[in-house]
């Protein structure tokens, strides 16, 4: 399938799409890779164009110059559509981490790393870099990959990949963490497109109408994984019902809480992208982070409620379908807690949850 060759050789295949991938020599690393898509394989200055219809840009240096060093071109024939795309997707990462593991990483994976039915555990990241949402991103990919094996992490983001500091802060996670989808917003497949014109929060319910995937939960980056939510998770996935919401803190008296639901991919299939539209819609950007909470309630709520199953340690007797969460709860932490940023680091429950909502065989469990 491959073929190497001069850059001469390169401009023969105008006409092709053609992945480029550039080996350049860096005194740091005996080989360290740098790669694009390119119009016709030219890899020059610009690096620009499209691949299967998607634009993509060029992961290069801040003085838009290439490296001095000797290039090795690979011009290979067009990958297939990624699952999830950015701008700087490769279907080459297997090969290139086992040749050069220390030297070689990519921002994101592309549909070859991905079987079909995929299960999704998707997060919005977004605002100044660093914060503590990348602090939790960090913590929650080691998390995630014990507590859901069988998971991928994937993780929406507008980062600016021209900057070196965002540029290894993402690369590090992905080359260290398989299960870890970076996604930038810009460039979404499955028709979803550019979302920089919603607000951040609500780019992670871009996971609702994608096709390859079977189950999906929305989580927040600044929450850590709890072996209660594990726990709970479980328990849905062994029920008939399609959705799953989480209410753990006398504060989760919304229906949905925006970051502790999850769903099935094929409940009314057509139904979803538009649902996800709407809200893409009803969220612009300069809206405010917490908008998504509103218009998740007003749009979901009324379809999921006889198709759910709901963990409710607090307010079991204000919605339907609830039950207790299944373990007792360690010490007053919740889920759904957002210790992972320093004004919440102490987050903690203060009341025991009412009677109501314990399991009938634990009634003294105070803080169910």
């Amino acid at each position: 399938m491959a073929a190497t060759g001069t850059m001469e050789e390169e401009e023969e295949e105008e006409e092709e799409d053609t992945v480029v991938v550039a080996c350049i020599k860096k005194p740091h690393c005996p080989l360290a890779w740098k790669t694009c898509m390119s119009r016709g394989g030219r890899g020059g200055g610009q690096c620009q164009g499209r691949l299967g219809g998607l634009h993509v840009q060029r992961l290069g240096h801040s003085e838009g110059r290439q490296p001095a060093g000797a290039f090795l071109w690979l011009v290979l024939p067009p990958p297939l559509p990624p699952v999830s795309f950015t701008p700087h997707s490769c279907f080459l990462l297997p090969l290139l981490l086992s040749l050069f593991p220390d030297c070689f990483c990519l921002p994101s994976r592309s549909s070859l790393l991905y079987a079909l039915h995929a299960m999704v555990i998707s997060y919005s990241l977004f605002g100044a870099f660093p914060s503590p949402y990348h602090r939790g991103i960090q913590e929650l990919a080691g998390q995630v990959h014990r507590a859901y094996p069988d998971w991928t992490m994937r993780v929406h983001h507008a980062l600016n990949l021209s900057i070196q500091a965002q540029r290894e802060w993402l690369c590090g996670l992905a080359c260290q963490h398989p299960h870890l989808d970076f996604c930038h917003v810009a460039h979404l497949s499955g028709g979803v497109g550019d979302l920089r014109g919603s607000v951040g929060s609500v780019w992670r319910a871009a996971v609702l109408g994608d096709p390859l995937i079977t189950r999906y939960m929305i989580r927040d980056a600044d929450a850590p994984l709890l072996p209660r939510e594990v726990e709970a998770v479980k328990d849905w996935l062994s029920s008939d019902k399609c959705f799953h919401v989480m209410r753990d803190s006398p504060h989760h008296d919304q229906a949905v809480m925006a970051g502790l639901w999850g769903g099935c991919g094929d409940w009314h299939a057509p139904a979803l992208p538009r649902l996800r539209d709407q809200l893409f819609k009803w969220c612009p950007s300069r809206a405010p982070p917490s908008v998504d909470q509103l218009y998740i309630n007003m749009l979901l709520w009324p379809l999921i409620r006889r198709n759910l199953t709901a963990h409710d340690s607090y307010h079991c007797t204000s919605f339907t379908a609830t039950r207790p969460f299944p373990t007792r709860r360690r010490g007053r932490g919740f889920v759904g807690m957002r210790s992972f940023r320093p004004a919440h680091a102490q987050d903690a429950l203060s009341a025991p949850c009412p009677a109501q909502c314990r399991p009938p065989e634990h009634k003294n469990w105070d803080y169910c």
